[in-house]
């Protein structure tokens, strides 16, 4: 299903990345994805965001996939810092 993310809820997220000098932030490429996720934001707005994790050498959804785990305690933090900016 297609993913298509809500305008406003982007912008404020990707504004708060931007500036957030503890967020190690970068733009992605649109890209023509189908995600499961695409269902909740037919239902819900939301947005779907990549946490960097790369594997230069696997896809996303392959089983050999190996992600640097590095990437996941700062990417969380990040997400919460955001998500109490929203609750404000």
């Amino acid at each position: 299903m297609p993913v298509e993310n809500a305008p406003e809820q982007t912008a404020d997220m990707m504004d708060f990345m931007a500036a957030d000098p503890d967020t190690d932030f970068a733009e992605a490429e649109p890209a023509m994805t189908g995600e499961d996720f695409g269902f909740l934001t037919q239902k819900f707005p939301g947005t779907m965001a990549w946490l960097g994790v790369n594997d230069p050498e696997h896809t996303l959804h392959s089983d050999k996939l190996s992600p640097d785990e590095a990437s996941i305690k700062p990417g969380v933090a990040a997400f919460i810092r955001f998500f109490n900016h929203r609750m404000q």
